[in-house]
C-alpha cells in the first residue's frame, strides 16, 4: 500500500514537472515562429511600413548614435510593420527586441519602439 502511494506521489510531480516544463517552453516556440524583418548592420530604424521619411529614418539615426555614444550603450530601435501576423503586439514587439539584441542586458538600457500601422488609425485627430 505504502508503495501504491509513493508511486502516486511520484507520478503527480513528474506530470506536474512536464506541464510546468512544456507551459514554459510555449512561448519561446511562438516566438520562433514569428517573422521579423531583418535589421540592418549599424541600423536602429526598419521602416516595413513604408511611414517615415528619410530624414525623419536620417534624424533617428544620429539620435541613436548620439545616445548609444553618451549613455554607456543605451539604443533606440524603431520598427513599423504593416501588421503583426498571428502574433500579439506584445510578443511581436519582445521577439523583436530580443532577436535584434537592443541595448545590453546586463545594463537594462534598450528600448523598441513599434509602430503596427493598421493600429494606428485609432490615433487620428488634431492633436
Amino acid at each position: 500500500m505504502k508503495t501504491i502511494k509513493t508511486l502516486s506521489r511520484r507520478m503527480a510531480a513528474l506530470f506536474l514537472v512536464v506541464v510546468v516544463g512544456l507551459t514554459a517552453l510555449a512561448p519561446a516556440a511562438s516566438a520562433a515562429a514569428i517573422q521579423l524583418p531583418s535589421l540592418p548592420k549599424d541600423k536602429c530604424v526598419v521602416d516595413d511600413a513604408g511611414v517615415l521619411s528619410d530624414s525623419t529614418t536620417t534624424e533617428l539615426e544620429t539620435i541613436n548614435a548620439q545616445l548609444s555614444a553618451s549613455c554607456n550603450g543605451a539604443q533606440i530601435g524603431v520598427l513599423t510593420v504593416d501588421y503583426t501576423g498571428s502574433a500579439t503586439t506584445e510578443d511581436y514587439a519582445t521577439a523583436a527586441f530580443n532577436a535584434w539584441g537592443i541595448g545590453s542586458a546586463s545594463k537594462n538600457n534598450g528600448v523598441l519602439i513599434l509602430l503596427v500601422m493598421p493600429s494606428a488609425q485609432y490615433a487620428d485627430g488634431d492633436y
